[in-house]
This record gives structure tokens, sequence and C-alpha cells, in this order.
């Protein structure tokens, strides 16, 4: 498959994965926040959170159409420097695509979903400490924040540049 055909697919695979699993968690978890379903008891629970702030719900409160710009410009600018990159192989477009995939998710709620919150609902506990509710957009995001930091970085130059 091309690389790129490769991306775009990945984009729209993730988008759709994010989106339904927001939709369905937000279905079978009623908005009174009193129940969760249990997955591993002790580790994992499913539950409906509205975030209006960002990862971690950091700056909780602001206009939802900030959270649109802030996301709406990444999003271009990921998109823009995918179209740039140098080499092309399939880590750096898997990374790009899991980032603009989870970015384009969250955005979907900020302009979509109730009030412009974002819809969390992955309740992970470690040692009776509870991580930050998040989502499948979320985890894109995380997991391919690092591996494009990574490959950007050992990317080799352009030739025809010459490095001083």
């Amino acid at each position: 498959m091309n690389i790129r055909l490769g991306f775009l697919v990945f984009v729209v695979i993730g988008i759709v994965a994010d989106l339904w699993t927001k939709d369905w968690a937000f279905r079978v978890i009623p908005d009174n926040g009193y129940r969760n379903i249990i997955v591993i008891p002790g580790w994992l629970e499913i539950t409906n959170v509205r975030n209006s702030g960002m990862a971690w719900s950091l700056f909780q409160g602001l206009d939802p159409r900030i959270w649109v710009a802030v996301r709406g410009l990444l999003t271009v600018g990921l998109i823009w420097m995918w179209n740039r990159s140098a080499s092309g192989g399939w880590w750096i477009n898997l990374a790009f695509a899991c980032v603009v995939s989870g970015a384009i998710g969250n955005l979907h709620d900020n302009i979509f979903a109730d009030h412009g919150h974002v819809r969390d609902f992955v309740s992970v506990i470690l040692g009776g400490w509870r991580f930050p509710v998040f989502n499948v957009a979320d985890s894109l995001i995380t997991c391919g924040a690092p591996i494009l930091v990574f490959t950007m970085a050992n990317e080799p130059e352009p030739s025809g540049k010459v490095s001083a």
C-alpha cells in the first residue's frame, strides 16, 4: 500500500475509533456520573466525563472556541508538516496519522459535543491512584507524539543541504 494512502486510511480509522468509542461510552453510562463499568477491578473502568480543558483537565473553563482555534491550527500545522516530511517512511507517517486523528477527534467534540467539552471515558487506576480520565484520541496523540519527535529528530538531512 502507498505510504500516503496508508496515512489517510489510518487517520480515518483513528477518527472513527475515537468517535465510535465516545458515542458508545456515553450511551451506556448515564450522565449522572455515579455508575462506572468495571472492566478490570482495581485497574480499569469506563466512566463518563466531560472535559472543558485539555489533557489532564488543564485550562478548564476556557471558551470552547479557543480550543477549536488551537486544535484547528495545530491540525493544519501537523498536516502541513506531514506533507513536507522528507523521507516519508512508515514510522513518521504512522506517528503523524496518530496525532492528526487524535487532534481531529477532540476537535470534533469541541465543535459538536455538549458545550464544546471533550468526552473522556477511560479511567485507569494504578495502586489506588486514578490517572486522569482520557479517550482514544488522547491515546493516539500520546502514542504518536513521542514517535513523531523521535523520527523527526533522527531524520536524515535532505540531500543538497550543507550542515554547519
